[in-house]
């Protein structure tokens, strides 16, 4: 520790409260202008008048810096925002962008933050003037407080404090909203996929192609390893879905593949290609907000079902180091299983949470998830995709659970009471986190060496 950090660690007992938060709401107000530029004009009457309003109406102003680098982080600081608004707040945000790309991840979720908070980027000599006219009510809101609230979540939900929260009702579509010209555009989008609200799952397989068209090519270059662990270890097939969809669809239900961007652009049966037939932003919540739930790789994509609130069973996971995974509060999900052909040995589950454990105190500030992937690779792991057959178990159980006509063996039970224990166990030793889903009953009835 820096003598100046011993410094502060000694001080910041002694200094009053009141004065930290004066503290904090000058650093705000200060980063900002840091931000935007100084404020040179001469402000209008109309401006004044304006002003005067909203320092009377509002006690406090929240500053959102909100994650502009990809559709998850984007995603869950609105989630976070829908469930933690306050009243008599006035919320304002801007864009954090990563340096190698400045798109938007989705221009429909923007339009819809947009509708619910005022963009300071649209006028921010206004905006500056009235955060300095009234900076004693100012505060910041990054990731941070999204990030810490999974972590609280996670350990809620393995401990048995918390339950699921999303909607059985195929009709309701969450935090999402559509203006009547919305939902013309998005029945349409339905009609010509030939799927019917509440009556098709949405499906999704993770692959590499989004990764190398989103951001510019410096970055596509410079991450070219990390992409290359990704599809190692991360990725997954969408031929292995084909029997789910098969059995979805003699249940009645339509599939609909999703993604905005994917290296096969085949033609499966059972399959709505809305992918590389259908895709928009627009479509990308629309689809997801009517679906009744969805099957598919935990990946930035979960976050429109996430803020639709509907049911997740995940397929193939890989990793605990998510900020995001940990807010789902899914309801399933199963694993990949990581190899080693030298001994013939698998992973348990144990084995990985100590990994876990040990890359999170050797590796902090650094990308955790690439450090256990990365560490798989060095020690010639490689990864066992969830088959056909494993991820058609996880549809019929997720089909139950809605139905309300699942029925769990006493080994099912107990081997998922024990996954829940093992996780919590570990997720209060440090502060990773996890996807917050039961464990599927037949693949770990099948997989019981991975809680050994």
């Amino acid at each position: 520790m820096s003598t100046g950090s011993l410094v502060k660690r000694v001080l910041k007992p002694l200094i009053p409260a009141p004065v930290l938060r004066i503290r904090r709401h000058i650093w705000v107000v200060c980063s900002l202008y840091r931000r935007f530029g100084p404020v040179d004009d001469v402000p209008t009457k109309k401006d004044l008048e304006r002003m005067a309003s909203i320092r009377r109406t509002y006690k406090k102003i929240m500053v959102l810096q909100m994650p502009w680098r990809n559709i998850g982080g984007m995603g869950l600081m609105y989630q976070w925002l829908c469930e933690h608004r306050e009243p008599d707040t006035l919320y304002l945000f801007y864009r954090e962008h990563f340096a190698h790309s400045r798109k938007c991840p989705n221009t429909f979720l923007e339009t819809l933050i947009c509708r619910d908070l005022i963009d300071i980027e649209e006028n921010p000599l206004f905006w500056l003037r009235v955060i300095k006219s009234c900076f004693w009510k100012v505060d910041l809101l990054d990731f941070g407080v999204s990030y810490r609230d999974g972590i609280c979540i996670s350990r809620e939900f393995y401990g048995g404090e918390r339950e699921y929260r999303y909607d059985g009702d195929g009709r309701r579509t969450g935090y999402f909203s559509f203006t009547d010209e919305d939902v013309h555009a998005g029945d349409a989008i339905l009609d010509r996929l030939k799927v019917e609200k509440g009556h098709y799952v949405c499906i999704f397989a993770r692959d590499v192609a989004y990764y190398n068209q989103f951001y510019d090519k410096q970055f596509t270059e410079d991450a070219k390893w990390s992409n290359e662990l990704m599809e190692r270890y991360r990725d997954a097939d969408v031929d292995s879905f084909q029997a789910a969809a098969a059995y979805l669809s003699s249940c009645g239900l339509s599939c609909v593949r999703m993604g905005e961007i994917v290296s096969r652009r085949d033609k499966f049966a059972h399959i709505a290609d809305y992918t590389n037939e259908q895709r928009s932003a627009f479509g990308d919540v629309y689809v997801f907000a009517h679906a009744k739930f969805f099957l598919g790789d935990p990946s930035g994509i979960f976050v429109f079902p996430l803020l639709a609130k509907k049911p997740m069973a995940f397929t193939n996971v890989s990793s605990f180091f998510s900020a995001g995974d940990s807010q789902t509060e899914g309801t399933l999900m199963i694993y990949k299983k990581f190899y080693r052909p030298a001994d013939g040995t698998y992973l348990t589950l144990r084995e990985i949470l100590e990994l876990h454990i040990h890359l999170m105190q050797e590796h902090r500030g650094n990308h955790l998830i690439l450090c256990f992937w990365e560490w798989l690779s060095d020690h010639e792991y490689v990864a066992i995709s969830n088959s056909e057959t494993e991820i058609q178990e996880l549809a019929e159980e997720m089909l139950q659970i809605l139905d309300q006509d699942v029925h769990y063996t006493d080994e099912e039970l107990a081997l998922k009471h024990k996954y829940k224990s093992m996780m919590h166990e570990y997720i209060v030793q440090d502060e990773f986190l996890a996807v917050c889903a039961e464990i599927g009953a037949k693949w770990i009835t099948q997989n019981s060496w991975f809680l050994e």
